[in-house]
């Protein structure tokens, strides 16, 4: 018990270095700079973990609403896969205040893409976590849309992203395509195409910020979360030729439909139930109705051939 305390410890003070190695972090959401509609940044996440299991929770990592029951985030940003010890606040400004805006959700569940190997350089740097209870549209919080699989940006499209992360890092982001991203004089091998490079010039580039947290690029008429942040580099902001590296979201779009139902797949499901349930139901009746007026061979007939009908 002692040695989990311990990495645990140990585990959360890299995740913060990691966040602050850029600047001085602070506890407001960073709201796009030049974008009239924020609707989409309402679509971050809090994700907060419970180290000692004290009841006590702590952010660690960013995320995006998915859906009404799902969060995504980055693989690196999970710590145990013990759901219980893990909360979601959605809704959330200011980290250390409370606003009356925040919603504060369970995990339930942690799904780890299966080839994430724990190196940032292989990629697959993405997780779902599903919530025990649903987001509540309280005003302050959104569904985030996804792009279309396999969809990819055109260099130097502008995306931005939203967080707790740092003061002195721009929030605007230039999308490098793959063949910029890889070079060696870049971050060449590591640099796969699963991943979305953002930044490198030296001018406006990112940072670590909020691991997890959500890269938002206006395309095809809505705010669409491309990106999961999962590495930057080391030392300084704006370093050029080194952007910081998201997990391409449009790659794992198969994944992510297969490891959470569909937002509707509940309403389908009792919709059904209820139609067979009321089918059975219906000619049950029918059947019995049959039985009572047996004593009627002529009713008897007719009602059969509509207990024929009515079953088949």
């Amino acid at each position: 018990h002692t040695l989990q305390r311990l990495w645990s410890f140990l585990s959360l003070q890299v995740l913060h270095w990691f966040r602050d190695i850029c600047g001085k972090s602070f506890v407001s959401l960073m709201l796009f700079t030049d974008v009239t509609d924020v609707g989409s940044a309402f679509s971050q996440v809090s994700l907060q973990f419970d180290s000692y299991s004290d009841g006590l929770f702590y952010h660690i990592c960013g995320g995006t609403i998915i859906d009404s029951f799902h969060i995504l985030t980055a693989a690196h940003c999970i710590l145990s896969m013990d759901a219980h010890l893990y909360r979601a606040v959605v809704g959330e400004h200011n980290l250390y205040e409370y606003d009356g805006s925040e919603e504060f959700l369970p995990v339930e569940r942690i799904v780890v893409h299966p080839g994430w190997n724990g190196d940032l350089a292989k990629g697959n740097d993405i997780a779902i976590l599903r919530l025990a209870s649903p987001v509540y549209d309280n005003g302050y919080v959104a569904i985030a849309n996804l792009p279309y699989p396999d969809q990819t940006l055109p260099h130097g499209f502008t995306c931005y992203i939203t967080g707790w992360g740092l003061m002195d890092c721009e929030l605007k982001h230039r999308f490098s395509i793959h063949t910029i991203c890889s070079q060696p004089e870049w971050w060449g091998s590591i640099a796969l195409k699963t991943m979305v490079c953002a930044g490198g010039d030296g001018i406006i580039s990112g940072c670590q910020g909020d691991s997890g947290g959500p890269l938002n690029c206006f395309t095809d008429g809505a705010w669409r979360v491309h990106g999961v942040v999962s590495y930057g580099p080391s030392g300084r902001c704006n370093q050029v030729k080194k952007p910081t590296v998201f997990t391409r979201v449009s790659s794992f779009q198969d994944w992510m439909y297969s490891v959470r139902p569909s937002p509707l797949s509940h309403v389908s499901k009792t919709v059904t139930t209820f139609l067979l349930l009321s089918f059975l139901l219906f000619c049950l009746l029918g059947y019995f109705r049959l039985i009572a007026d047996s004593i009627s061979p002529l009713h008897s007939q007719i009602k059969l051939k509509c207990f024929q009908i009515c079953c088949v």
